[in-house]
């Protein structure tokens, strides 16, 4: 039982510091500006729909062509990609160089600072790091997962209890 605690506390911790890493990378803010080239073709909300391109929501970490319901080129699918940070700069930077036959028409952003910029506001396109929306929880939320896992009740930590009403309910 202690082992699968310390497990479940490291993979927490290792989460969050990759997150936050990452994101420190890059300058949020100017990332969302920067997304607004994507708008007319993705979207990011979770469980937003796909446009031209698939929704991107939790697209840091994932499996390329992942997406439930959008219909992939069939390179995109074959690749065998993993959208980790150096993966989508180097897609972003000219996708047609990595995925040849992508469905991808956007001619990539050359400036590296845009990409880095742009990679860290992907970065908190996840459930628990929306740091536009509810800033610091990342911290809070594995504060909550430490007292979880030692045995502490949630209610009893009042981090637990600020994040809980900032995410709102059955979260």
């Amino acid at each position: 039982m202690k082992t699968a605690n310390l497990l479940a506390i490291s993979a927490a911790a290792v989460i969050c510091l990759s997150s936050s890493m990452a994101a420190a990378a890059g300058d949020v803010k100017k990332g969302e500006k920067i997304f607004k080239k994507c708008k007319a073709c993705h979207t990011v909300a979770e469980g937003g729909k796909n446009k031209i391109g698939p929704n991107l929501f939790g697209i840091v970490g994932r499996a390329a062509a992942s997406t439930d319901g959008y219909k992939y080129s069939k390179a995109m699918k074959a690749s065998g990609l993993t959208w980790d940070a150096a993966t989508l700069d180097t897609f972003l930077k000219k996708p047609k160089k990595l995925v040849k036959k992508t469905k991808m028409s956007f001619s990539g952003l050359k400036k590296e600072k845009q990409r880095v910029n742009l990679i860290a506001y992907l970065e908190t396109l996840k459930l628990f790091f929306r740091q536009k929306k509810r800033p610091g929880l990342t911290g809070r939320f594995f504060l909550c997962l430490v007292s979880y896992y030692s045995l502490t009740t949630i209610t009893e930590h009042s981090a637990c209890r600020t994040t809980r009403a900032a995410l709102g309910p059955n979260r």
